[in-house]
């Protein structure tokens, strides 16, 4: 979960794993010092210290310690085939992909830090107060949310940051069924911020502009 020193502003970018967070972490490092980032797990800590869930990340970064919290969300399925085509490209499995999902679900039910909480559900890593992004609209907004928040200018954007193959493998019925069941609360949430037509909001946010749509109605 790394904390960004850009200027006077702290900020923490809550990393949810396989949703553009190699992308957000060169941008804030080409404006500020980052901590809380190591590419390898540390022996104080079950992962590595930017997927560290919330139940972790709140003890050791209080809300109040940090200006802004912030993190990006994805669809899940899409976020899971990320994953898959990683490990493919990593020669870690050469599964089909609903039947590595299966395995892999079952794996995170029996230990939610396997995989070094890649496949964990995304409202894990989660506090209250966090400005959430949702992937399919780009990276671009987040980018200039972190310009506008911290009152620097555009650094690059062209990142090209851990980019997959795009080899395909069908869905069986069975495992799309399981990823909507193991990510119910993820899909849920993503649904409120569609709902919204917020990007960025907090979750008291969004809750407030789909009962003012209520209301409306």
């Amino acid at each position: 979960m790394p904390l960004a020193r850009i200027g006077s502003t702290l900020l923490h970018f809550i990393h949810v794993p396989k949703t553009g967070g190699a992308s957000v972490e060169t941008y804030l490092a080409q404006k500020g010092a980052l901590a809380l980032k190591h590419p390898t797990r540390l022996n104080w800590s079950a992962t590595t210290a930017q997927h560290m869930a919330a139940n972790v990340h709140e003890r050791l970064v209080p809300a109040e310690f940090c200006d802004h919290a912030f993190a990006v969300l994805r669809n899940p399925l899409d976020r899971l085939r990320s994953e898959w085509r990683w490990r493919r490209e990593r020669m870690e499995t050469r599964a089909p992909f609903s039947a590595w999902a299966l395995t892999t679900l079952q794996m995170t039910r029996d230990d939610p830090l396997v995989n070094d909480n890649h496949t964990r559900p995304q409202v894990d890593f989660l506090r209250e107060g966090v400005r959430l992004f949702h992937y399919s609209h780009g990276l671009d907004p987040v980018f200039d949310w972190i310009d506008s928040t911290t009152g620097t200018p555009p650094a690059d954007r062209d990142l090209q940051m851990n980019r997959t193959s795009s080899v395909k493998s069908p869905i069986t019925d069975e495992a799309r069924a399981e990823i909507r069941k193991f990510y119910a609360k993820d899909y849920a949430l993503l649904s409120r911020i569609n709902r919204s037509g917020l990007n960025g909001a907090t979750r008291n946010e969004i809750d407030e502009a789909i009962q003012q749509q209520r209301d409306a109605s």
